[in-house]
């Protein structure tokens, strides 16, 4: 991914989520940091070829908007009990 794609806004790499036409952009590293998870599945180059592609999600992006924050406050969390059991 070279340093001017839109999906490395602020110097971190993004996934960028279109559901029903509703655009979400994530962190790359916390999705695939959970690499047993849908979610880093669907970002996986086993089903995107192209990692600077948007990922279409044929659901309502409204209610997307709720599952994904819960998504990510789980992803957060995790990484932080992984965090805190292997010291």
């Amino acid at each position: 991914m070279s340093k001017d794609s839109k999906h490395e806004a602020s110097g971190e790499e993004k996934v960028i989520f279109d559901v029903g036409g509703k655009m979400y952009t994530v962190s790359r590293s916390l999705v695939e940091e959970h690499s047993d998870t849908m979610l880093a599945r669907i970002v996986s180059k086993t089903w995107q070829e192209d990692p600077d592609s948007v990922v279409f999600i044929d659901r309502d992006g409204d209610t997307f908007r709720f599952v994904l924050g819960k998504i990510i406050v789980y992803l957060e969390n995790a990484s932080r009990t992984e965090y805190v059991n292997n010291k």
